[in-house]
């Protein structure tokens, strides 16, 4: 009987972490890519920005930027800031 309620209980844990990860990804900022290979963030506390002007102004802005789009893995969106990355 305990080990079935230690089982439950893993399922029930999972299902939250799931829940969490839907969550979580749905508060990512929207994005636009324009047409000179640039960024717009569209929502979120830096909305109506260009990533590009938005990566030079500090860390805070930069972690912003990876944790909101890279971490999506949209091929575009990894590209453009791989460039940024490297400069």
């Amino acid at each position: 009987m305990k080990k079935l309620k230690q089982s439950q209980r893993m399922i029930s844990g999972e299902r939250a972490e799931e829940k969490r990860r839907v969550i979580q990804y749905n508060k990512l900022a929207s994005y636009k890519v324009t047409e000179d290979n640039d960024i717009i963030i569209v929502s979120g506390p830096y909305a109506g920005r260009k990533v590009r002007a938005l990566w030079l102004e500090g860390s805070d802005q930069r972690d912003y930027i990876y944790k909101n789009l890279y971490q999506r893995g949209d091929e575009i969106v990894v590209q453009i800031l791989k460039e940024l990355f490297c400069d």
